[in-house]
């Protein structure tokens, strides 16, 4: 099947509000949800729930006391109270994964039955999920500990290469589903160079934006505080990144028709 061309910096933007939107904020619901089921009543910010370590919380009573249970290391969540159970744990830890694979499933079925610029838009959901979540789980292979991974593995006593592995190869194969659909080369490249450097790009940008949404809350300052359960400036970066995509839709589709036109 034939696809429109967008260009490259076309892609860019596309990729950045999709990543977030698609990737980064399906990660962070999956986590969120699973708290919030179990009334656990969560404060999320930009790249997971919101938490202090090395630093007592200026008021400790909205605040949970938390021992890592590999290392020992202090730190406080911002939960009403901690999971009770291993399986609870690892429930929360998993959805966030979990909610990564819906995402790219989702992606692929709008990739193989879209139209424009909905199959360029289902293209990008994969890419920014499996793409980045490969490199991710790669990188995990070769570091003694970190990632919701390590804990799953931790809590389930097994290795975190039995979890790291497959999840890896899932996203290699998606990966590989989703550029198959694109008949040139030069098009696969250039729809994979612009999800990995919105990536790199997107990534440094929330954790700066996450920590000062810690210390804000921290602070209790009133423009930062949650509402169902995600800080404001959360909601706030959601909805003007929501906005941004339909106007990129928008744009793209007026670019297409003028082309028919002429």
């Amino acid at each position: 099947m034939k696809y429109r061309k967008p260009g490259f910096w076309y892609l860019i933007p596309a990729c950045l509000l999709i990543g977030y939107l698609g990737a980064q904020k399906v990660h962070e619901t999956g986590h969120w949800a699973v708290l919030q089921a179990f009334r656990r009543e969560p404060v999320m910010g930009f790249t997971g729930l919101v938490q202090l370590w090395d630093v007592s919380p200026a008021n400790p009573n909205e605040w949970t006391e938390y021992t890592d249970p590999l290392d020992g290391g202090k730190g406080w969540l911002h939960l009403t109270s901690l999971p009770q159970s291993p399986v609870e744990w690892v429930g929360m830890l998993a959805a966030g994964q979990i909610a990564n694979l819906l995402a790219v499933v989702l992606g692929l079925l709008i990739a193989y039955n879209g139209k424009y610029p909905s199959r360029e838009m289902g293209l990008i959901l994969v890419l920014v999920n499996s793409l980045g979540q490969a490199l991710y789980h790669l990188r995990n292979l070769f570091r003694p500990a970190g990632g919701d991974e390590y804990f799953i593995a931790s809590y389930l006593k097994t290795s975190k290469e039995w979890i790291t592995v497959p999840l890896l190869l899932i996203y290699i194969a998606a990966t590989i589903l989703a550029i198959r659909q694109i008949e040139e080369w030069r098009e696969r490249w250039k729809f994979m160079g612009a999800a990995f450097l919105s990536s790199l790009a997107l990534g440094p940008a929330l954790m700066i934006a996450d920590k000062v949404v810690r210390n804000q809350i921290n602070l209790d300052n009133p423009l930062f505080q949650p509402v169902w359960g995600f800080s404001i400036p959360v909601l706030i970066v959601d909805a003007a990144a929501f906005i941004g995509l339909r106007l990129w839709v928008k744009r793209v589709r007026r670019i297409k028709e003028t082309l028919q036109a002429g």
